[in-house]
């Protein structure tokens, strides 16, 4: 258990920030574990893929059955902020919104037949937050002036996780028309941010007044920079694909992804503490100081972190024998969207898509071979980014 009191100077409201912070902080944190990680995913991705991929040109020399396969699929969605500045820092771009959401997977692998095994690399992350958090943590990031005469609710949840693993698949066909694919991922996580924060503050015009409740598991504590060794969570993830030919007009496909899954990290480091505002006064100079009583617990116990399902359902129609149209569903979390594709056919396998959530995009599709663009923006100001690249990839 401890206590900590800390003092302030403000002549304005902003100095509301300081109770702003335990909101403000999660999301900071994560982009800042989220620019680290990133630059660990991309060099593990490069120099571990480029040894499987001499590995696997061996086994096609060894044996002609033995096909290798190649996967990266990544999805970026905020309500609030341009992916750009989530990850590389906020801007001045900003409107309300209360979710965020991404994940990134490569993986490289070999088929034999129906079996497939395959080494992979994940990052998940996704934020739930009130609009006034979100608010709170783009004025607290880039200086701005936080309003008076306002009640700000505080929420927000956080769950980021990075891992590597194998993936292990198989490939079934209970009917002519139907093909099922599952896959097994037994996981090994590296970093994590899991928790929550919750509260609320008044702002005035040289005053606050506010109480805001936290409590998080995580591999490093970037908040208060408590002493942390190394822990590592061991999980598994299942994974369903299936094609259903309807007839040779109409195709239905689903991806779902960790559908059931689950990481255990064994004698984690958590935190929890309690933050109030304590009245207000000014010293000898007029300054106005900001006595905020802060007091909580650090601790570790055994933690399972869930990772969020996704599920993909995409219909695809050939009308009158020369216009083929598609329609999918997508469930992420509490995400929703509806995206809708056009195959020309003039260009075999390019097909053009629009979202409900102002994305396009341009793809290409031709036997084992898969690659897909969508954006709602400009890559800077984009709020939603879908980027994907298939090679004989089992079940997809």
């Amino acid at each position: 258990m401890w206590t900590v009191r800390s003092k302030a100077s403000s002549n304005t409201p902003s100095g509301v920030m300081k109770m702003a912070a335990p909101a403000a902080i999660f999301l900071i944190v994560m982009t800042r574990d989220e620019r680290q990680a990133r630059s660990m995913y991309l060099w593990s991705v490069v120099l571990r893929s480029a040894l499987c991929l001499l590995l696997l040109c061996h086994g096609r020399i060894a044996s002609a059955e033995i096909k290798p396969y190649a996967l990266l699929w990544v999805e970026s969605h905020s309500d609030a902020f341009p992916v750009h500045d989530l990850v590389w820092g906020m801007g001045r771009d900003f409107r309300t919104g209360e979710q965020h959401l991404g994940f990134g997977r490569a993986e490289v692998g070999v088929r034999y037949g129906n079996l497939s095994v395959g080494a992979l690399y994940r990052y998940e992350v996704s934020a739930r937050s009130s609009r006034s958090a979100s608010e709170l943590i783009w004025r607290s990031e880039t200086g701005r002036a936080i309003p008076a005469g306002r009640r700000w609710p505080l929420r927000l949840d956080v769950n980021q996780v990075l891992m590597r693993g194998v993936a292990l698949g198989y490939t079934f066909f209970p009917a002519p028309n139907l093909t099922l694919t599952t896959r097994l991922q037994l996981l090994n996580a590296t970093e994590m941010i899991d928790g929550q924060v919750s509260g609320d503050i008044e702002t005035y015009d040289d005053d606050y007044q506010g109480q805001a409740h936290l409590t998080y598991f995580y591999t490093r504590d970037s908040l208060w920079d408590r002493p942390t060794g190394r822990r590592r969570g061991q999980g598994a993830a299942l994974d369903l694909h299936a094609v259903w030919q309807i007839n040779p007009r109409h195709r239905l496909r689903l991806h779902l992804l960790d559908g059931l899954n689950g990481i255990y990290w064994r004698d984690m480091y958590y935190t929890t503490a309690d933050l109030t505002s304590d009245r207000v006064a000014y010293d000898d100079d007029g300054q106005l100081n900001v006595r905020a009583a802060m007091t909580g617990y650090e601790g570790n116990r055994h933690h399972w972190q869930r990772l969020p399902v996704k599920a993909f359902l995409h219909w695809q129609a050939t009308l009158a024998q020369r216009y083929t149209l598609g329609a999918e569903l997508v469930w992420i979390d509490r995400y929703q969207d509806v995206r809708l594709y056009y195959y020309p056919a003039r260009w075999p396998g390019l097909y053009v898509s629009a979202t409900r959530h102002g994305s396009v995009g341009l793809g290409y599709r031709a036997g084992r071979l898969s690659t897909a663009l969508q954006m709602d923006d400009t890559p800077h100001q984009a709020r939603a980014v879908s980027l994907s690249f298939s090679w004989q990839t089992p079940g997809l």
